[in-house]
């Protein structure tokens, strides 16, 4: 029986289990970098700004309702990017356009956790800074824009 692929070096079974175990570790360790690194960097954004929050536990479910609430407003401001944007000429305007309803869905996921939360106090300056800069690094980190294929009418 010859083995193909990633186990073909392995002529145990608990090589295998090794090996399959190591890079669940290796998986799980880098989603928790990363969100770590992400609430790490909330935490540091609401400390240098002043926002009043009563524990860490907070700021995580904050962070929590933040993706969720954020996913769903985001959607919104790309269907309607969807929606509006043959009738933006340029491509200038498109990406501005872009920026900013990806910015104002931001802000408005911030904003309507903010209000839901009693434990959390941020400020509305706060709110659209962070959002601001969460859009910009939400452009970065895209690379290249997506392009919205629209069929026209013959």
């Amino acid at each position: 029986m010859k083995k193909n692929g990633f186990f073909r070096g392995f002529k145990i079974f608990g090589g295998n289990l090794i090996a399959i175990a190591l890079l669940g570790l290796v998986i799980i360790g880098s989603l928790l970098l990363g969100i770590g690194t992400y609430f790490l960097g909330f935490a540091g954004f609401f400390y240098i700004f002043n926002v009043e929050y009563d524990s860490l536990y907070y700021l995580l479910l904050f962070l929590i309702f933040f993706f969720i609430l954020s996913y769903f407003t985001k959607l919104i401001a790309k269907l309607s990017l969807i929606i509006f944007g043959p009738y933006l000429k340029t491509k200038k305007r498109f990406i501005g356009m872009k920026f900013i309803l990806i910015t104002f869905a931001l802000w408005l996921a911030i904003f309507i956790i903010d209000e839901m939360m009693v434990e959390i106090t941020v400020p509305i300056w706060t709110e659209v800074l962070g959002a601001l800069l969460l859009s910009i690094a939400d452009t970065a980190f895209k690379g290249k824009m997506k392009k919205i294929v629209i069929i026209k009418k013959k």
